[in-house]
């Protein structure tokens, strides 16, 4: 229970420069391996998404992206946090025990 006390205590609103880890509803396998693996920056946001950019994408994965941004709709960001090495060690901990 303390890894869920501790996502709990994180969550709040995103906003521009937080870091999130997210995931697609209805994608290929690859995409959605991709967001919930890596972090992303918000850079802006919209009534109904954000404007998310990602670092090292494969090449495999660039028709998904528009100059290394992705749109992401509301409920599909995940978890954010403006500290990007806690919102890595969270991301792991729920990929790990599937939350």
């Amino acid at each position: 229970m303390k890894h869920l006390q501790k996502f709990n205590e994180n969550i709040k609103i995103p906003g521009i420069r937080d870091y999130i880890v997210s995931t697609m509803n209805k994608a290929d396998n690859s995409i959605v391996n991709f967001l919930t693996n890596n972090v992303g920056v918000i850079i802006l946001t919209k009534p109904s998404y954000y404007d998310v950019r990602y670092n090292n994408i494969p090449e495999d994965l660039k028709n998904w992206f528009v100059n290394d941004h992705l749109f992401l709709k509301k409920d599909e960001v995940r978890f954010a946090t403006p500290e990007e090495i806690k919102i890595y060690k969270i991301g792991k901990t729920l990929n790990k025990y599937n939350l």
